[in-house]
């Protein structure tokens, strides 16, 4: 007779998954303002209310009739999406232990899994297309005043003309110093360190160069974050299996983002299964899954940064 699995396992295997989930943090979605993450989202659509600014009027005469203003309001909506992993246990996985221990590979490559699939998602909604209208029927690419051109060489490069360029123009779409955020990869580190006035002591006190690189390090106005690819190393040696910030021949997109511009809408909370498989001989399954998106919401709180990957 096949062994059972118990409704306390599948609820202890549930509980640490969500645990560790808690516990390992995001690359990008913890820096999304907390009214702009929607969690226990109801339905296939959920919406950003965006809301223009207003004037005062000067009150002219004593008991004049009142005036109402003009607030522009328009919406942008987030469709969640599924996204699961399932791993198969037997025997020689050691089962009960995979299933019991918080530390088990098993729990901690569906928590990564599902944590690099949020991440991304919201990476992809700042460069991607933004559903909007009323009736969620306009689609809105991330207008050209927003972006960064790749430049020739010697200035394909990350470079200070560059992060200067991004920082004007926040300061012109009224983005806070306190809300920035610029998502960078690997491939422009030795860039950021050839910037002398981000790298010298003479410019800053953040020795960068002492600590091997910028990530977490409040610069320019920016706080800066290394988002590196998933990387998976096993029998045919080190691949790359997804990447994080667009790569497309040697043109990496980099993304800076103030952290009210983008919207994340999830439902519900993490979902886990436990079962048996028949017809793979018994063997466990253990399953992951997460129902989250992005979207942007403010075109000019994003810009897209194309450098030269080294």
């Amino acid at each position: 007779m096949a062994e059972t699995i118990t409704e306390w396992q599948k609820r202890q295997f549930n509980s640490n998954v969500k645990f560790v989930y808690q516990q390992m943090e995001s690359m990008v979605t913890k820096y999304i303002d907390s009214e702009m993450y929607h969690g226990n989202v109801q339905g296939n659509l959920d919406d950003f209310d965006v809301a223009g600014a207003s004037l005062t009027r000067d009150k002219v005469d004593r008991y004049e009739e009142t005036q109402w203003g003009e607030l522009e309001k328009s919406r942008r909506w987030c469709r969640p999406i599924r996204a699961y992993l399932a791993l198969p246990l037997d025997r020689y996985d050691k089962v009960r232990s995979a299933i019991e221990d918080i530390n088990s590979i098993h729990t901690r490559a569906i928590v990564y899994a599902l944590r690099r699939n949020e991440d991304k998602r919201a990476i992809d909604a700042m460069n991607g297309l933004a559903l909007g209208g009323e009736q969620a029927t306009v689609s809105t690419a991330l207008p050209s005043s927003q972006q960064i051109a790749l430049g020739s060489s010697p200035s394909d490069v990350l470079n200070l003309t560059k992060i200067k360029a991004v920082s004007a123009n926040f300061d012109q779409n009224a983005v806070p110093i306190g809300k920035r955020h610029w998502l960078y990869s690997p491939g422009q580190k030795s860039a950021i360190l050839a910037i002398t006035q981000a790298a010298s002591s003479d410019f800053t006190a953040h020795k960068i160069y002492d600590r091997g690189d910028i990530d977490s390090l409040d610069w320019m106005g920016f706080v800066w974050h290394h988002i590196f690819d998933v990387k998976n190393q096993g029998a045919a040696g080190i691949t790359t299996i997804q990447r994080m910030l667009q790569l497309t021949g040697t043109t990496r997109t980099n993304l800076a983002f103030a952290s009210d511009a983008v919207g994340v809408s999830k439902c519900e909370d993490i979902k886990t299964e436990l079962d048996y498989l028949p017809t793979k001989t018994y063997t466990w399954q253990a399953f992951g899954e997460i129902d989250v998106n992005a979207v942007r919401v403010l075109d000019g709180g994003v810009m897209s940064i194309l450098c030269k990957e080294e």
